[in-house]
């Protein structure tokens, strides 16, 4: 008998597992993004998934996700895990189907090379069947595999959640996207449902994977489980709401549990997954994604950009802060704990926005402060940044 979507009050009590402990913002946060290729939401529902059902179930979801909505975009692979990944849609990567000749990454690259440059320390790891996307829109990875089956790609990434210590995770399996070109993509396509069975079971084992880490008690991960298209027929090139719709499902001890309203859209998660992970994201890059999902997080801690003298406003002192740090004459303490110039506190104190902490940051802040000069990149505003303590008023 295939199963069905648990409802209601009682499904998410019995299974939410946010906890008080979760919300210690020194904990690390990690992601892992759980790609299932080709899957309609009216056919996952119709399936009996019990693991994809049980993190819509339990969390933040959508089964009226958006795959690709511009004139330009296509329902198809490449654009839309190149919109996925990047955060903006194929006018501004420039992948609008499966071919990558015209790509844009250098103008827009996919999160996890914003993420290492924020943190050269963090570790992303990914896994994808289609070949590629590892050979033309994964970059930054310090693993980057493309097994030849669905089973093997399950068996490495359970291997990596057991053996390595991934900040980010991307695993992508394509079986249901293959059942749907031979059966239809359709709930009512026996072969396309066996296949989401099939592949909801190895979804299954990369969650027991998770969980069974030794330092899973101690680490805060937000799991995102979506597809990249739909389908209609044998085929999802055409727009058409069958075609573009997708299932959207996130979990987490930050998660808002419940619909997700308005629709999200691939390029959604780019942008949460930085946000969640503790980056500022820059005007500059200009992204298209929105933060879905997450509640508020009042115990995470804030920072003003620029703020180095840790006062919650910027003056000269800043600079000189700055200034001590780079040239190394009487230094204070770092305001973020990791201790050294990237990761939080070079989010903090590049003021400039150039990725790098050098005597322009503290010269840009002069000119803001006396000459009518530009904010810092990062605005005007508190941003949440995980490894520094909570500089500014509420």
């Amino acid at each position: 008998m295939r199963g069905r979507l648990l409802k209601g009050p009682a499904a998410l009590a019995a299974l939410a597992f946010a906890t008080a402990a979760a919300q210690d913002p020194r904990r690390p946060r990690k992601v892992l993004i759980m790609a299932v290729d080709g899957t309609r939401a009216d056919a996952l529902l119709a399936a009996d998934a019990p693991a994809l059902q049980g993190l819509i179930a339990r969390g933040a979801y959508s089964l009226k996700a958006q795959a690709a909505v511009g004139a330009e975009d296509f329902p198809v692979s490449g654009s839309s895990y190149s919109s996925m990944l990047t955060g903006v849609w194929c006018a501004k990567h420039r992948v609008c189907e499966n071919e990558f000749a015209a790509a844009r990454f250098d103008l827009h690259p996919i999160f996890f090379c914003r993420y290492r440059e924020v943190d050269p320390r963090a570790v992303v790891e990914s896994i994808v069947r289609w070949s590629p996307l590892s050979s033309n829109l994964i970059e930054c990875a310090e693993i980057d595999l493309a097994p030849s089956t669905d089973a093997k790609a399950t068996q490495e990434a359970v291997r990596l959640l057991r053996d390595t210590d991934p900040d980010v995770l991307f695993y992508h399996i394509e079986d249901v996207d293959t059942a749907g070109h031979r059966y239809g993509f359709s709930p009512a396509a026996q072969g396309y449902l066996d296949a989401i069975e099939a592949s909801d079971a190895r979804v299954a084992a990369v969650l027991d994977a998770l969980r069974a880490r030794p330092t899973y008690a101690e680490e805060d991960w937000l799991i995102f489980a979506l597809s990249d298209h739909g389908g209609r027929g044998t085929d999802h090139h055409s727009k058409h709401p069958e075609t573009q719709t997708i299932f959207f499902a996130m979990d987490g001890p930050w998660v808002e549990p419940g619909e997700i309203d308005p629709p999200p859209e691939v390029v959604d998660v780019a942008a949460t997954a930085m946000v969640y992970l503790g980056m500022a994201i820059d005007p500059a890059w200009n992204l298209d994604g929105r933060v879905v999902g997450l509640r508020a997080d009042p115990l995470q801690p804030h920072q003003l950009p620029g703020d180095c003298d840790q006062t919650g406003d910027l003056g000269i002192g800043d600079a000189i802060c700055i200034l001590s740090h780079l040239f190394a004459f009487a230094p204070g303490p770092l305001p973020c704990r990791d201790g050294t110039l990237g990761g939080a506190n070079l989010v903090l104190l590049d003021v400039n926005g150039d990725a790098a902490l050098e005597i322009g940051d503290p010269v840009y802040l002069l000119g803001h402060l006396f000459a009518e000069g530009p904010p810092p990149a990062a605005g005007m505003g508190c941003v949440p940044l995980l490894s520094c303590p909570d500089a500014c008023p509420r």
